[in-house]
């Protein structure tokens, strides 16, 4: 995730420079944004908002946002700036002209854009010696690739990873109806499961722990590990059947407890 997360930032960075050093017409921006997505893999997609200056407008606007995204193998292009696809309430819109600095945003569906769970990485454009804001210009790094990373972990049976965000969403799990739709909290509030809470708020904070925890929904008695996603704010959880580990331990303790009693019998003999 770390190498992955690196790589897009320094391209959208560079893209970044190449929009503020010389100007590109709509037509140009697209084929800037639709090589960079074909030449590097691990970018699902990019869009540039630059503010245009327009006769009959008194600031510069927003009117295209050329946007280009992978779909079943083919390159897209997408206006975000037609039809009804609210991009001025994204975080990956608005964050960068707040904080004047790039942002990672929280994971998110994008529907009407590229219809996949991502996050954005976002650099503002800013230009003049008065700093003044010219635009944005994102890299999504979709995210579906994470269900496919905790499936394929060796986990005793019934065991089950789960991944959530810095502010407790699910990104990954097991139940795929809770996914980018529940929070570790919504659901101890369901639930009403103060244990669950204490979890949740340990795991936002970044914390590792190793807790005995009852299930929500089966009510099995489980060991809960979980630990930090370095340099996300994620954490990764694991939950493993008590059941499981102990009647392991259960049987090594009477094979010893019988092999005791056999040697003892045999030494009296």
């Amino acid at each position: 995730m770390e190498v992955i997360k690196r790589a897009v930032e320094k391209v959208v960075t560079e893209l970044a420079v190449v929009l503020v050093t010389r100007p590109f017409d709509i037509d140009q921006t697209y084929d800037l944004l639709e090589n960079t997505v074909r030449e590097h893999d691990e970018i699902f997609g990019s869009a540039a908002a630059v503010r245009q200056r327009h006769e009959d407008a008194a600031e510069p606007s927003v009117t295209t946002i050329p946007y280009v995204y992978r779909d079943e193998g083919r390159i897209v292009r997408k206006d975000l700036a037609a039809g009804d696809y609210p991009f001025a309430t994204h975080d990956w819109y608005y964050l960068p002209e707040e904080r004047r600095a790039p942002v990672w945003t929280e994971p998110y569906y994008d529907e009407g854009g590229g219809d996949s769970i991502m996050v954005t990485y976002s650099v503002p454009i800013i230009t003049g010696e008065d700093g003044q804001f010219r635009g944005i210009v994102t890299g999504d790094l979709c995210l579906d690739w994470l269900q496919g990373m905790l499936d394929s972990m060796e986990l005793p049976e019934e065991g089950r990873a789960f991944l959530i965000s810095r502010k407790g969403t699910i990104i990954a799990g097991p139940v795929a109806e809770m996914i980018m739709r529940e929070s570790v909290f919504s659901i101890a509030q369901r639930y009403n499961s103060e244990e669950m809470r204490r979890v949740g708020e340990s795991m936002t904070r970044a914390e590792t722990g190793f807790v005995e925890f009852r299930g929500f929904r089966d009510r099995v008695d489980y060991w809960l590990a979980y630990a930090p996603v370095p340099d996300t704010g994620w954490s990764l959880g694991a939950m493993f059947p008590q059941e499981q580990i102990t009647a392991t331990l259960f049987e090594l303790s009477r094979l010893k407890f019988i092999l005791g009693i056999a040697g003892a019998i045999a030494m009296i003999i």
